[in-house]
């Protein structure tokens, strides 16, 4: 006969549940602070609208404290639930509100859902690592679609029929600096989220090799072609943050693997890449990148500091939440001598901040470390031994190290991005690590 304990949920959904619930009552919450002005401003008597304003209040102070209570050792669960009601309220008061709501609908509904799905629907190794063999697959696929897109149309092509071609498909074909690369974005439109996405491909095959049985050199062959694919989009930044990512992990893990990792990277670079693209990843280690006037970095530079232009103005509730906000909000706030086809603050936490406020830029930060450091505490004790948390390391680590020079949470990424994190959240509580850690 089971014991209360054995027929007990297991205390991590529990927990889960509690932090889900604790989002959306966060979220809703939000909502109720200021709907009253909204309400007020139409002609709503005032006692209705104070009625709200206390309901709001009575709800996130609930909330929050009930969060801070049970999360005082996994702070990221209340980043996350501060994250959650700030997407609320920079929603509601938006310089946008059309937009917003549009986007909140298509973009961070989803994002949620498969959030939730994961962490609530996941609760065992196995099925995780089915996950991924299915991530790998269709990623993989993708990734050879965009290399033979590339080559198939525009190898041996004239100029007039590249430029054509560039035009039709490329969204930053203006960039005089970019149209020799010819790069093909099939099939996430664009060349930061493709990179990341190739550079996300690459890294879960190598860990597929790592961890298979059998058929373990066909997994890490496989993963030449998003590696390839990565390259073609001269995305410097998940180049970089892929890079780092994986030679620190491999460091602490077996050092003669990291050495074999950047001497490998070193002769791909130098011996296979075409000579326009290895130029674009050479400018990394020359001084005139970091110091000219329209440089990638000063192109940074200037982005960070119209977002803070835009974090000065509206500190409290933001531009409103999603990355559309932002850019019809930039040509307001941007620098002098700023200007971006499609702008964008080139740092996760800024722009998150600019969106959703400081509150819920500090919340953002404070999930995404918080879950990393948890991870870590799991990872360290077993990290010679266990190839999945090395993978999971690896991952959140690309994630902080890309989003200090890039912005990477838009429309398909983002959704496989939460899907990474779901995973951080669910591998930091299997019950099997767990139980070790505490033993």
């Amino acid at each position: 006969m089971p014991t209360p304990r054995d027929s007990a949920p297991p205390a991590r959904r529990v927990r889960l549940q509690r932090i889900s619930f604790g989002c959306l009552f966060g979220g809703l919450a939000g909502l109720l602070i200021v709907a009253p002005w909204e309400a007020w401003s139409t002609g709503v008597p005032w006692y209705l609208s104070l009625g709200a304003l206390l309901t709001g209040l009575t709800g996130t102070l609930a909330t929050g404290g009930s969060l801070s209570w049970r999360a005082l050792r996994r702070p990221w669960a209340l980043g996350l639930a501060l994250f959650a009601a700030m997407v609320a309220v920079s929603t509601l008061t938006s310089l946008n509100p059309e937009t917003s709501s549009r986007i909140l609908r298509k973009e961070f509904l989803v994002y949620a859902s498969v959030f939730l799905g994961l962490t609530l629907g996941v609760n065992r190794l196995a099925d995780l690592r089915r996950l991924i063999h299915v991530l790998a697959v269709s990623g993989l696929l993708a990734c050879a679609a965009s290399v033979g897109t590339y080559h198939f149309y525009l190898s041996g092509a004239d100029e007039v029929t590249r430029l054509a071609w560039v035009r039709d498909n490329v969204v930053d074909h203006d960039e005089p600096e970019r149209r020799e690369s010819l790069r093909a974005q099939y099939p996430l439109e664009h060349h930061n989220k493709l990179g990341f996405f190739s550079a996300l491909t690459a890294m879960t095959l190598v860990y597929l090799g790592t961890a298979a049985n059998g058929r373990r050199w066909l997994w890490w062959l496989s993963a030449v072609i998003p590696l390839w694919c990565l390259m073609l989009t001269l995305n410097r930044g998940a180049l970089v943050g892929m890079a780092a990512a994986v030679l620190i992990v491999a460091t602490m893990t077996n050092w003669r693997m990291a050495a074999g990792l950047a001497a490998a990277g070193l002769l791909v670079v130098a011996a296979v890449l075409p000579s326009h693209v290895r130029r674009h990843y050479e400018t990394i280690f020359e001084p005139a990148t970091y110091r000219e006037h329209w440089t990638s970095m000063q192109y940074r530079t200037r982005g960070w500091r119209s977002s803070w232009n835009m974090i000065r103005d509206r500190p409290l509730t933001g531009v409103g939440y999603s990355w559309m906000n932002f850019e019809e909000e930039y040509p307001r706030y941007a620098v002098a001598d700023e200007v971006q086809i499609k702008p964008h603050a080139h740092n996760v936490w800024i722009e998150m901040t600019a969106e959703t406020g400081i509150i819920g830029g500090v919340g953002f930060a404070v999930f995404q470390m918080g879950l990393f450091t948890a991870t870590w505490r799991i990872w360290w004790p077993r990290r010679r031994t266990e190839p999945w948390l090395s993978f999971q390391i690896s991952l959140q680590l690309m994630m902080l190290i890309v989003g200090l020079i890039s912005f990477y949470f838009r429309e398909q990424l983002g959704v496989i991005l939460w899907a990474v994190l779901a995973m951080g959240v669910v591998t930091a509580g299997l019950p099997e690590y767990q139980r070790r850690l505490e033993a």
